[in-house]
């Protein structure tokens, strides 16, 4: 058969076209997934080095302002839910030394952990978790339970669970359980 030398027929291009296609769609596919799967995991990091950081407020305290608040493994006395009525909902601590009298309670409000400082001498400020006020310190918590332990009432028993929802990927969440020992309690 002789060819005319000016071009490809219609069939060839057919045929090139459909084995590229053949070898980018799942390169494509392949680079899209690697990609969401990129997204994925640096939302689910954000979001438990959120909870990561929230946790560590409550437990280590943190400087902020250049005002100290401290942290419950700092406790000498603390307020769970289960122990009172003025307490449900959180968690209170009285922090040393006793000449300042600062405390700290958290409390979850809605989707947000909110944190309340006051001193023993101010008036109104006593060691419960008050139902107004405060500052927020992280978003998106779905769950903030305490509990003191029941064999040692030493051990406070901390969960925090954080959930966002991710624009792309769905939803992420972390859960966050600790039991923190009061070694400074009277």
């Amino acid at each position: 058969m002789l060819r005319d030398s000016r071009g490809s027929t219609l069939i060839e291009v057919v045929v090139a076209v459909a084995i590229l296609a053949i070898i980018t769609i799942p390169i494509t596919s392949a680079l899209t997934g690697g990609l969401r799967s990129q997204a994925s995991a640096a939302f689910n990091f954000e979001v438990q080095e959120t909870a990561q950081e929230g946790f560590s407020r409550i437990l280590d305290g943190e400087t902020r302002g250049g005002d100290k608040v401290g942290g419950l493994r700092n406790a000498i006395q603390a307020c769970t839910e289960g122990d009172n009525t003025s307490c449900s909902g959180g968690i209170a601590f009285l922090l040393p030394p006793l000449e300042t009298n600062q405390v700290v309670s958290y409390r979850q409000e809605g989707s947000r952990l909110i944190r309340t400082v006051c001193y023993l001498d101010q008036t109104g400020c006593a060691l419960n978790v008050p139902k107004e006020g405060g500052t927020p310190v992280m978003e998106n918590v779905t769950r903030f339970q305490v509990n003191r332990d029941q064999a040692n009432p030493r051990v406070i028993k901390l969960i925090i669970e954080v959930k966002k929802e991710a624009p792309v990927t769905g939803p992420a969440g972390v859960i966050l359980e600790t039991s923190v020992m009061l070694v400074n309690s009277y």
